[in-house]
């Protein structure tokens, strides 16, 4: 079947702000979703997310949920991603279906997998043999290399590299431009800062302002 005989999937997306914006950007370029709108527990019905409207907050999730075909976590990841995980948790006990956006721009292995949830955004690439877990953010111009591995609700930032066999836990933010080297081991709940380099396994809860040294 064609895409031009396919009929788009009605998607809701959770969570407003910027990262929300490049969501959508994305979403649009695969021509396989028409976005329902946004909901976001901050913002006002109505207010505008790009072109896109909130449409609730919260606790109308469920609501929405019944008239939608597919979901997409679109809040991003500043430190720790606690709050998409808490997300992606109170959604599957509602029993949504999670959608799986790749960037037609990215390129991912055909021997990749990609989880429930993930976006790999534009110009990214996910190598050969490579897995990314659930509800993952996989940013602009980001390289998981073959063999590596990521854990759910974990956040790849722009242009961060994971080099072969790195391992990385669940709820890890990688920040811009980090550069992970092969085989290291990365705990779950670890931040890695922008720029920095690792060469060694990083522990369970890492946090750069917490220690003297990489």
């Amino acid at each position: 079947m064609t895409l031009l005989n396919m009929t788009p999937k009605r998607l809701l997306l959770i969570g407003g702000g910027g990262h929300c914006v490049s969501c959508l950007d994305v979403i649009r370029l695969t021509g396989h979703y028409r976005v329902i709108g946004v909901i976001d527990k901050f913002l006002g019905l109505g207010d505008r997310i790009g072109d896109t409207s909130v449409i609730g907050s919260d606790d109308e999730i469920a609501h929405w949920l019944g008239k939608v075909d597919q979901v997409l976590i679109t809040l991003g990841v500043v430190h720790r991603s606690g709050r998409r995980a808490e997300l992606y948790r109170l959604l599957h006990g509602l029993g949504a279906e999670f959608a799986q956006v790749v960037s037609p721009r990215a390129y991912v292995a055909p021997d990749a997998e990609i989880g429930q949830g993930s976006i790999i955004m534009h110009d990214a690439l996910v190598n050969s043999g490579a897995r990314i877990g659930q509800n993952c953010i996989i940013n602009t111009k980001s390289l998981i290399e073959h063999g590596a591995s990521v854990g759910h609700h974990c956040h790849i930032s722009t242009r961060a590299t994971l080099n072969g066999d790195v391992s990385v836990g669940d709820n890890v933010l990688i920040g811009s431009h980090a550069v992970v080297f092969p085989g290291c081991q990365i705990g779950e709940n670890t931040v890695v800062g922008g720029g920095q380099v690792v060469r060694k396994d990083l522990k369970a809860g890492y946090h750069p302002n917490r220690e003297k040294r990489w």
